[in-house]
């Protein structure tokens, strides 16, 4: 009897787990959000390497194959993955004016290094022009915009015989992630940062509302290929809604089951896609809130934003030396390591560097003149 009653209050209690519960049974600090970010960032260097060796035309057709969908997940889980770890900033900072500051040292510091390394190391050692025309050129002047989030993909003269000469294409999501982050910040100053229930609707209802529409009106003829910028925004929305309510949402393998059903569901079917944050913040957040054994390095050193950084130049170098003779898996053999060595160094001799001098100097001034507290 009492054996009964045992596994039935173990079942109950796996029954009313919630994504809280799972945080503090990992102190505060889940080690699966480490190993989600180091896999996310290895998975967009892998999905590179086809588009790198092989051209745009390969690409497509590698996201049109059976097995294409699985590429399809990466970035809305990415975005549902920062939605809901910047959701803890945004709370423990309850200023907007001070989050948003945290985001512009998180992302820029390192945006600018890339930038200057591509345009001012990298271009001028592998252009086909002459220095001082390559310097000269509108599209170098363009190319250094990127240092602010105004994104542009060529340097002159700089990989015209790769398959696609694009210096470093997946800077398309920074733009994106910074709109994440002002409507964010939007959605705080109304007031909503502290209703998480009323956060959740407004989220779910803007799926629902768009989801509809694309698969009524606007896309039933969709073809799969990139996940739009305004689904990650949504799969951002999602991660952060799903923090908000953490202490009300179940944490269930069940649930994970039929979270991970629909998030397929919506990638392998396009006109769907719009219907996937929510199901994609679930099965991220999930996974993310386990706490497997923690290596070191992983722990300690979070460099998925620098392989994200500098995947996409590193692999364009590797095979513009290779002639364009460069296989898929050899492309991701000699990428890897460099790419590894650039964002670790990155992380030590910018990133740490100069957001602790930026928030040592700055912060609080930025914070108590122009700051509003969240309502």
């Amino acid at each position: 009897m009492a054996v009964g009653r045992s596994i039935k209050s173990r079942m109950l209690n796996v029954a009313t787990l919630k994504f809280a519960d799972a945080i503090e049974r990992a102190q505060g600090r889940p080690t699966g959000f480490d190993y989600m970010r180091m896999v996310l960032a290895l998975g967009i260097i892998g999905f590179h390497s086809i588009v790198t060796c092989y051209g745009a035309s390969a690409q497509r057709q590698a996201l049109a194959s059976s097995l294409g969908w699985t590429f399809d997940l990466i970035l809305p889980m990415f975005f549902a993955l920062s939605g809901f770890l910047v959701a803890g900033s945004l709370q423990r900072n309850s200023n907007v004016m001070r989050f948003l500051w945290l985001r512009i040292i998180r992302i820029y510091p390192a945006l600018i290094f890339d930038t200057v390394v591509c345009a001012l190391i990298l271009g001028p050692l592998l252009t086909t022009l002459p220095w001082r025309e390559y310097f000269q050129s509108r599209t170098f002047l363009a190319y250094t915009l990127n240092s602010v989030g105004l994104i542009h993909y060529f340097l002159p003269g700089v990989f015209e015989t790769n398959p696609i000469s694009k210096v470093n294409a997946q800077l398309w999501t920074i733009p994106v992630e910074l709109q994440c982050y002002l409507v964010l910040g939007c959605l705080a100053l109304l007031g909503l940062a502290r209703k998480p229930r009323v956060f959740a609707g407004v989220t779910i209802a803007a799926c629902f509302l768009f989801g509809t529409w694309q698969f009524l009106v606007a896309a039933p003829g969709m073809v799969r290929f990139l996940v739009p910028g305004d689904v990650l925004i949504l799969c951002f929305l999602a991660g952060v809604a799903l923090y908000f309510c953490r202490e009300r949402v179940t944490f269930s393998k069940c649930c994970l089951v039929v979270a991970m059903a629909a998030f397929v569901a919506s990638v392998v079917v396009p006109p769907l896609v719009y219907f996937s944050p929510i199901p994609a913040a679930y099965v991220t957040c999930y996974l993310g809130c386990l706490n497997p054994r923690p290596v070191s390095f992983i722990k300690r050193f979070d460099v998925s934003y620098g392989l994200f950084l500098y995947g996409y130049p590193v692999q364009q170098t590797v095979v513009w030396m290779a002639g364009g003779t460069l296989s898929w898996y050899g492309n991701i053999a000699w990428a890897l390591p460099i790419t590894f060595f650039l964002a670790c160094a990155s992380l030590f001799l910018v990133e740490r560097p100069v957001q602790a001098w930026l928030k040592s100097w700055s912060l609080a001034g930025i914070a108590a003149k122009w700051g509003k507290t969240v309502a």
